[in-house]
């Protein structure tokens, strides 16, 4: 299913995006979608290196089994005794 959005564009903008066009070949709404890929995964993968949360991913697979008590031991590395 597809959405459409309506942007605006600066004159810049839409000069760069029409030679992109050009010398690539592409529609700029291809452009545009590519562009828009790209950004929002270099977003995601900024978030995760941020959010130390991620890293509870899978920690029952590498079998610790008390990562619901010592979460954050495991996340934040604390040194203080926890229970």
């Amino acid at each position: 299913m597809s959405v459409r959005k309506t942007i605006y564009l600066d004159e810049n903008l839409e000069r760069d995006l029409n030679e992109a066009s050009i010398f690539t070949g592409k529609k700029e709404t291809a452009i545009i979608r590519e562009a828009l890929r790209e950004y929002i995964r270099k977003i995601q993968g900024s978030r995760k290196k941020l959010n130390p949360l991620y890293e509870l991913i899978g920690m029952c697979e590498e079998g610790r089994e008390d990562a619901s008590e010592m979460h954050d031991l495991y996340l934040y590395k604390e040194d203080r005794e926890y229970g």
